[in-house]
């Protein structure tokens, strides 16, 4: 049986946006650069964002791979 203590655990809710840019692993490097720029500016203009940022309650992770084969 598990001991009864108190936990200054602290849990929070995340939330995670997962887009797929189709054909991004096709394109130029500096056209993959662009749409990169674009989707940032994108998700960095919405209220949701500004309000999490000014809250100091945001960790911002861009992260690109390239498709696997067969995928697109």
């Amino acid at each position: 049986m598990p001991s009864e203590q108190s936990s200054d655990l602290k849990f929070e809710i995340r939330h995670v946006l997962l887009i797929d840019i189709v054909g991004y692993s096709k394109l130029l490097i500096n056209e993959q650069s662009e749409q990169i720029q674009t989707l940032r500016k994108i998700v960095r203009g919405t209220d949701r964002f500004r309000l999490a940022e000014a809250a100091q309650r945001l960790q911002v992770q861009f992260r690109f791979a390239a498709n696997r084969k067969g995928i697109e």
